[in-house]
């Protein structure tokens, strides 16, 4: 957890309130021992990101229903994008 809070501040300078876990997806179950630990981030205040010399990000803010419209029209693909969106939306009762 307090790696992923790392993380975030550093890559897109976003500090929440409140940050809860939201539990663990496999992306390769098959093939790979990989684990995807997901996080709800809530009432994020927003401050300078601490990108490494070679990290180039940019922040965008989207609605989160417009997160869940995009996910349920296909448009994104990303299959941990895809859990946690839907994961927090049932969470938040949205």
């Amino acid at each position: 957890m307090a790696g992923a809070l790392r993380e975030l501040k550093e890559e897109t300078g976003a500090v929440p309130d409140t940050f809860l876990p939201m539990g663990v997806t496999l992306p390769s179950p098959g093939c790979l021992s990989e684990r995807l630990y997901l996080f709800l981030a809530k009432g994020l205040h927003m401050e300078s990101q601490q990108l490494d010399e070679d990290e180039f990000l940019n922040v965008e803010r989207i609605p989160f229903n417009e997160m869940v419209h995009r996910v349920m029209d296909g448009e994104i693909e990303d299959s941990k994008t895809i859990a946690a969106v839907l994961k927090a939306k049932v969470l938040l009762n949205l």
